[in-house]
Formats: C-alpha cells, sequence, structure tokens
C-alpha cells in the first residue's frame, strides 16, 4: 500500500470517526421521553434506571418526597437526552453507526409520541379531574347540604338531567342512589316515598330496621333556570317520625344552587306554627 493510499484510508476512517461522535453527541429523544424504560433496553440499567427508582423510592420518606416533583424528573430526563446516546454507545454491542442510528431513530419516534401524547393525556383527563376535585363541589365535604348534593347529582347524571319532571327524576334518582350512595354506605337505602319525593334511610341496629332520616321532594319543570325558578329540591329532616322542613333551594341545568334565605325563613316559621 502506498502512501497515497494510507492516506486516503486514514482520512476516510477519520471522517467516519468524526461521523460517530457526532452521532452519538446528538440529543437522544428517546432517552428522554422514556426514561428507564429506553435504558433498559439500551444496556443503560446504572445510568438511567437506577437513578428513576432510587427517586420514585425517595417518595415514601417524607423528608425526601420534595425530590419527587416534576421539575426535578424533567431535568433528570433531560440529562438523559443529553447523554443517552453516549450512554447506548458504550454499553451495547453494535454492528456499526448505522445500526446504531436505525435502533436509536426508532426509540426517537416513540420517545417523541410520548413527549407529546402524555401532556395531552393530562389535558384531556388529569387537570379536569383536579380541577373538579378541587372545585367547591368537587367532594362531599364540598356541599352545603344534601340538597346541594342532589342538585349535582341531577345534572351531572345524562339520565337523570333529561327527565320531564320531578317524579321521573325521582324515580331515576332512587336507582342512581342506590347504585352509588347505598353501595358506599352499606347500611343505607333509597327508595321512593311519594311520586316526586325520595327517602333516604339509615339501618338502625337498636331498632333492628331502617329508619328514615331525610326526604328529598324534587320539581322540574321545562329547561331548568335560577331566574325563572322552575326546577328546585326541597329537604325535610325526618325525627322522631316527623318531617321537619330543612330548605329549599333552586338549581339549573349546569349544577348551580340558589337558597333563597327569605322564602325559607318564611318555610321554617310556617313550619313551626303547624
Amino acid at each position: 500500500m502506498d502512501t497515497e493510499e494510507l492516506y486516503r484510508e486514514n482520512e476516510a476512517l477519520q471522517e467516519s470517526n468524526e461521523a460517530m461522535y457526532a452521532e452519538i453527541k446528538k440529543f437522544n429523544f428517546g432517552a428522554f421521553g422514556l426514561g428507564w424504560i429506553w435504558g433498559l433496553f439500551n444496556g443503560a440499567y446504572k445510568q438511567v434506571c437506577i437513578p428513576c427508582f432510587v427517586l420514585f423510592a425517595f417518595y415514601f420518606f417524607p423528608f425526601l418526597r420534595l425530590l419527587c416533583n416534576p421539575l426535578v424528573f424533567f431535568i433528570m430526563h433531560i440529562y438523559f437526552g443529553i447523554k443517552g446516546s453516549e450512554w447506548a454507545w458504550e454499553e451495547r454491542d453494535w454492528k456499526d453507526i448505522h445500526q446504531f442510528k436505525a435502533v436509536q431513530k426508532k426509540w426517537a419516534i416513540a420517545g417523541i409520541i410520548t413527549i407529546f401524547v402524555v401532556p395531552i393525556l393530562w389535558l384531556a383527563f388529569v387537570i379536569p379531574m383536579v380541577y373538579k376535585a378541587l372545585s367547591p363541589r368537587g367532594g362531599a365535604s364540598g356541599f352545603k347540604s344534601g340538597g346541594d348534593a342532589i342538585a349535582f347529582v341531577i345534572t351531572e347524571s345524562d339520565s337523570l338531567r333529561n327527565q320531564p319532571n320531578g317524579s321521573a327524576i325521582a324515580k331515576e334518582l332512587v336507582n342512581v342512589m342506590n347504585e352509588s350512595y347505598t353501595r358506599r354506605n352499606k347500611k343505607s337505602k333509597c327508595e321512593l316515598y311519594n311520586k316526586n319525593t325520595i327517602k333516604l334511610s339509615k339501618y338502625d341496629s337498636a331498632a333492628g330496621k331502617y329508619v328514615p332520616i331525610v326526604l328529598y321532594t324534587i320539581s322540574k319543570k321545562g329547561s331548568c333556570d335560577l331566574e325563572q325558578k322552575n326546577c328546585y329540591i326541597i329537604s325535610y329532616d325526618v325525627k322522631n317520625g316527623r318531617a321537619i322542613f330543612a330548605e329549599k333551594l333552586y338549581y339549573n341545568d349546569k349544577g348551580l344552587t340558589v337558597v333563597p334565605k327569605e322564602e325559607n325563613d318564611k318555610l321554617k316559621e310556617a313550619q313551626n306554627k303547624q
């Protein structure tokens, strides 16, 4: 081999090495987007998998839990992306740089899909759930009264919201309540008291029977509107077998409720005079 051929071979080898190093210095979207999953299949166990699992384990220790926040994970994944190609090249046996590029390209596609799909899922599902949980009507403790909770159930359920009148709502509400509320509260049951009133009862161990605790009378005329006051719920507490007026509230199709103080005071006064 003459000097010129040797020079050309060395030059080609140098160009190949430069191309290889340029490739392994590229940002690895597979490592960034898929983290420990990418590390598991690319030989980077120590560099990627162990830090992920250790950081996750920190969550179970109160004094270390602050480290388990999205910002820390994001910074860590950026580091994975910066160093990922270098780790994969060093930790696995590759036929050549072309095989390496082809494999990492597939991982990059999967990583980019994950980067975009996960935020979309958060926007579509998680954020609305969190918003609902944090909203004043998000949980049982957030309801101002039992009537407020009933209005929420009615307006959240298509089968209830679309019923034409209070009687139809009450009939269907009994089924909904027995499938949800009474299933969580084993010693409770819901049943029709009359055509547009439901009765919620609780099991009394001493009496050996179900004892009514509250009545809800439901009225609906057309599309519910707070200004028209055409949909309302009247609550009665049941004490010693006697129904005692608790409150009257109006609601609309969005579940917003209004308790008219003056009207409720008059109804309570009328109750006391009986």
